[in-house]
């Protein structure tokens, strides 16, 4: 019994190999060679879009309920039932990042706010009209 048992052994191992060994030979023919790998290209930091810098630095976001002076004169936005008060150098800009009018910050705009130490206003940034 052991040994038919020790021949079929044999005999499966001795097939085994030789179809390993056709296998082998015939992946050898058909194989894709290993492809060359891309470089990956340079990116230069300072090409990147100033909006897509600043947008992360927001200070807020919200929507202007009301543009005014307060009692002693010192213009004001308040957005989003925040009082905020206006720089005397504050720039207006769209979404792109260029620089537009101020009258296109009305009540009912949103837009992207950004504060100086002393908490005004320096950057205001149109997300929609």
């Amino acid at each position: 019994m052991i040994g038919k048992c020790a021949k079929y052994f044999f005999f499966t191992l001795m097939v085994s190999v030789f179809l390993f060994k056709i296998i082998n030979i015939a992946a050898a023919d058909d194989t894709i060679g290993i492809l060359p790998i891309k470089s990956v290209p340079d990116i230069d930091i300072n090409a990147i879009d100033s909006i897509s810098q600043e947008t992360l630095e927001f200070n807020g976001k919200g929507t202007i309920q009301r543009v005014g002076k307060d009692e002693v004169g010192k213009k004001l936005f308040v957005i989003d039932d925040r009082l905020m008060y206006i720089a005397p150098d504050i720039k207006y800009y769209n979404i792109n990042g260029e620089p537009v009018s101020s009258a296109k910050f009305h009540k009912g705009t949103r837009v992207g706010i950004l504060l100086n130490d002393k908490r005004e206003i320096i950057k205001l940034y149109l997300i929609s009209d």
